[in-house]
């Protein structure tokens, strides 16, 4: 701490600032890729008010793993009764290898003294609130080396939508001083309330891992189709389910190009199956291709099914 003369001085700092910090400020910046890298184990942030009862006046800020992408939640500390159980879930250490694993969820990581290897998550990682947002941060970090491909700006900015809309959500659902104050039970308020919300940003953590993981998937051609007339003068159709797929389409039309009395008909990726609507006596073709929402990529369509409508 230097003066302008060269003497020694108190700490002083010409920084300015230009606005009031607000809270998306602070946790804004432990977002950075800088602060908050995968080395991170966990990161609590203290805000504390002068003017209230000190066990109402420490809030706690708490994320863990790669903050990048992970989620801060509040809690008012000194009046916690327990914690969340996905906190204290055991499970076994990962299992580090050097070539990539065919099966199970695993990342890749390096160190200049281990060099490339690849770590293997315990069977019940998913249990685990550490481990599902280490699991997120390492497979961002990743994504070319595990997944096979970089994952495209696109991804990462829909990641961090998804991430800022959670942690808004976190925000608004923490409880205010004024309505712990006012509860018939303030400690089991504060302890019930940061629960819900480690819940939330627990479903938060494996939801984001599956959209990283889906962002590099392309459909593939649907297999399975198979089309029987049905009563009513309907077309049941059905087919082979795949994962990473958010919709299915399938379509019937009186001539194989489609061009001809063509319907179209969606249904969610959980369904294996669509049953038209009312058609005409007469023989249809039948094709069905899949949607992936977090790559925006169609699949190819399916092999041409044709069926004859008789009754």
């Amino acid at each position: 701490n230097v003066g302008e003369g060269g003497a020694i001085v108190p700490i002083y700092t010409k920084i300015k600032e230009d606005r009031k910090l607000t809270t998306e400020d602070i946790l804004g910046f432990y977002h950075l890729s800088t602060v908050g890298k995968p080395s991170n184990q966990e990161i609590e942030i203290f805000q504390l008010f002068k003017d209230r009862p000190v066990e109402y006046g420490t809030v706690g800020w708490v994320g863990v793993g790669d903050m990048s992408y992970g989620q801060f939640v509040p809690c008012y500390p000194l009046l916690l009764d327990s914690m969340y159980k996905g906190y204290q879930v055991p499970t076994a250490v990962c299992t580090r290898v050097t070539e990539a694993p065919t099966s199970g969820f695993f990342t890749a990581r390096s160190s200049r003294w281990s060099g490339d290897y690849y770590n293997i998550y315990p069977e019940n990682w998913k249990d685990s609130y550490y481990f599902s947002f280490e699991g997120l941060g390492n497979l961002v970090a990743s994504a070319e080396k595990v997944l096979g491909t970089p994952l495209t700006e696109k991804t990462i900015e829909k990641l961090t939508a998804k991430r800022d809309a959670m942690q808004k959500e976190l925000i608004a659902d923490f409880i205010s001083y004024d309505a712990l104050k006012a509860s018939a039970d303030p400690r089991k308020a504060a302890t019930e309330n940061m629960q819900d919300m480690a819940v939330k940003a627990h479903e938060y953590a494996l939801d984001a891992i599956d959209f990283v993981t889906a962002s590099t998937k392309t459909p593939e051609k649907v297999a399975g189709v198979k089309v029987k007339n049905v009563k009513k003068q309907k077309v049941q159709v059905s087919w082979k389910k795949q994962e990473y797929v958010d919709k299915y389409q399938v379509q019937v039309a009186l001539n194989k190009k489609f061009s001809k009395g063509k319907k179209t008909y969606t249904v969610k990726g959980t369904a294996a199956s669509k049953k038209t609507g009312k058609l005409k006596k007469k023989t249809y073709f039948v094709r069905v291709r899949a949607y992936n929402a977090a790559s925006e990529t169609w699949g190819a369509w399916s092999a041409v099914k044709k069926v004859k409508v008789k009754k």
